[in-house]
């Protein structure tokens, strides 16, 4: 899956941003959240390495989507904007 396929997928979650700036929905990370929403299986925000392969994102993806839904230091700020856009937030 690539990322332009990955982020419309968000679009119907209701998402929020934690006291840490973390991208939410819930007890679900973006990742765990679509993987939830296309294989019905449930995995915890920090299974984000199993579900991510579930629904066939690159470990480079997965690593770039995490790191701009936590709002890592080293996150690429233009991946978060389109994140958090998707997502329905702004910062």
């Amino acid at each position: 899956m690539t990322l332009e396929e990955f982020l419309p997928l968000l679009s119907d979650g209701t998402w929020q941003l934690n006291g840490l700036k973390e991208v939410r929905c819930g007890d679900y990370c973006p990742i765990t959240y679509v993987a939830k929403k296309l294989t019905g299986t449930s995995w915890p925000t920090w299974d984000f390495d199993k579900a991510g392969p579930a629904i066939e994102l690159t470990e480079d993806l997965i690593s770039d989507i995490l790191s701009a839904a936590d709002d890592f230091a080293t996150s690429r700020k233009n991946l978060r904007a389109k994140l958090l856009e998707a997502c329905g937030l702004s910062e």
